[in-house]
């Protein structure tokens, strides 16, 4: 689905990914661990065009077909089959739930299912059906995220990127967050590619791990082998209790 080969990227003059390489097979859940600072967001930024590539390719199967992403710009990544939800949700905040999911849902593949998509999103997330004209900004955190996943999963998506969606929630709303995502794995052929803080939750989904240091992916963990205290012991600096 997704081959990620000797990326490296510059924010300024700063090196912030430094011949990173990953591999997120079709179907599967991905996690991506390490601490703040180690390039993890400017990757997966790199994967939807957002930031500019120095060196290295990014290649995906989309639609039967190998796409080089690096070629492409953020909108037509989107229109092949890639959405990504950023930390901080990157909602409109001047427009209501409704047209926040709508918006997601601009190009023609997407149109076309809108309809089938809107239910199977509002299905996700009963909170967001009972609310279809509020405004997002005065949502809470918690379904702010719900609409950001939401407005992304409208958009048809085969690769679903996530940038820390636990961050500011509180243990239930994470809970729940989670939920739908091992639904998502379970009824549909959806690849996630997941940055994460909270191992405990990922660890529970996801089928593999990359752990990401310096800029670079120091690390493949099997399932088994995401453990909070094995990341923070061996990869984050920090020594054992």
């Amino acid at each position: 689905m997704l081959d990620v080969r000797d990326l490296t990227v510059f924010l300024g003059k700063a090196c912030v990914v430094d011949g990173a390489s990953l591999t997120v097979a079709s179907g599967s859940t991905v996690a991506l661990v390490g601490p703040n600072g180690a390039g993890k967001t400017t990757l997966v930024r790199a994967i939807s065009g957002l930031v500019k590539v120095a060196q290295g390719q990014i290649r995906a199967r989309l639609a039967d077909r190998d796409v080089a992403l690096t070629e492409l710009g953020a909108h037509e990544i989107v229109r092949r089959g890639v959405s990504h939800v950023p930390e901080g949700r990157g909602l409109f905040n001047e427009l209501s739930v409704h047209d926040n999911l709508i918006a997601g849902s601009m190009f023609a593949r997407a149109r076309r299912q809108r309809r089938e998509r809107l239910k199977f999103v509002l299905d996700l997330f009963p909170r967001l059906r009972e609310r279809p004209r509020q405004m997002s900004s005065s949502l809470s955190g918690g379904e702010q995220q719900m609409l950001a996943l939401g407005r992304a999963l409208m958009a048809c998506p085969a690769l679903l990127i996530l940038d820390e969606p636990s961050i500011g929630l509180s243990p239930r709303v994470v809970g729940e967050l989670y939920r739908v995502l091992r639904q998502l794995r379970q009824q549909t052929s959806l690849t996630l590619l997941i940055i994460e803080q909270d191992i405990h939750h990922v660890a529970h989904i996801c089928d593999y791990a990359y752990v990401m240091a310096g800029g670079r992916i120091v690390r493949k963990l099997e399932r088994g082998e995401l453990k909070p205290e094995t990341v923070k012991q061996h990869y984050l600096g920090a020594r054992p209790a």
